[in-house]
């Protein structure tokens, strides 16, 4: 099943969590300038870095089949948080409880377009049932992409929506693929969004793999944009452009990291959409990610 057709079965969500704080380090109270600098960076890879979270669409055949089951495995690697994309039929109660017991945090899960226009109430109930911090507007059909005046359309979409989230104690934000760099009409698309949205009411999760696979440097945009970003999806991209496990490609995530301050960065969460070995994946992508920690 391709992510577009899972995001469209997922509508129905279930589920619930409270959130977890990140951890940042603690630098030397009297440090001198060269290690103030090395502090800084080393502080910001870890308050990026930990509570290393996890996004479920990595997992979606293995949570079809046990729920449970794929959920614990996940928290023994030393996954912490989860971003969630579909619930399998499962009880908010009976998810809860789990998470509860598994000690793990759910502070963000994904919506479709179609959600936001038809049941944006439900969305909100949802979430503050679940402990979201964030709806994540995750992907866009054709129509919502084929002009710039389909983008107008979606950035007002998202500010209705973004606003009603607000008023509700949720914030809402939008993840990047490739489609929104490349240019229409002149204007790249994403730079719209970007500007067509109210800042306080539409944050970005910025998908490092899906803009480097577009040639753009996400940390162009984190300096044009301060603090908009507070979700990453991390994954990494090969020199040939396949989809790899965090370190097992070229992306330099300890320089992305350094740059998390600049970014807002509040979760990030290792994805890998075809993966194929899921857990596999997703040790390696834990194992790297954890060797980036002094």
């Amino acid at each position: 099943m391709n992510r577009r057709s899972f995001l469209q079965l997922a509508a129905s969500l279930t589920g619930g969590s409270a959130v977890a704080a990140l951890t940042a380090c603690t630098a030397d109270p009297k440090p001198s300038a060269a290690s103030s600098a090395v502090a800084d960076t080393t502080s910001a890879r870890a308050a990026a870095i930990r509570p290393i979270g996890v996004q479920l669409y990595t997992v979606r055949t293995l949570l079809a089949n046990d729920f449970v089951g794929t959920i614990e495995q996940l928290a023994g690697m030393g996954y912490q948080t989860l971003e969630f994309a579909g619930y399998y039929d499962q009880s908010s109660a009976g998810v809860g409880a789990l998470l509860k017991r598994l000690q793990l945090a759910a502070p963000s899960a994904h919506c479709m377009p179609a959600d936001i226009r038809e049941r944006p109430q439900a969305l909100i109930d949802r979430a503050q049932a679940l402990g979201h911090r964030y709806l994540v507007c995750a992907y866009l059909q054709e129509k919502d992409r084929g002009s710039l005046d389909a983008y107008r359309r979606i950035a007002e979409l998202l500010n209705t929506f973004g606003q009603r989230c607000a008023d509700a104690g949720v914030q809402l934000a939008y993840h990047n693929h490739d489609f929104e760099f490349a240019a229409l009409d002149g204007t790249v698309p994403y730079d719209l969004l970007l500007s067509a949205t109210e800042d306080d009411l539409v944050q970005m999760e910025a998908d490092v793999y899906w803009m480097h696979a577009a040639d753009v440097d996400p940390v162009a945009y984190f300096r044009k944009y301060p603090g908009r970003f507070p979700l990453w999806h991390l994954k990494d991209r090969t020199a040939s452009g396949a989809m790899a496990p965090v370190g097992e490609g070229t992306i330099d995530f300890g320089a992305l990291f350094s740059h998390a301050t600049t970014a807002g960065l509040q979760y990030g969460f290792v994805e890998h959409d075809n993966p194929s070995d899921p857990l596999a994946s997703l040790r390696a992508s834990m194992q790297h990610l954890q060797g980036l920690l002094p």
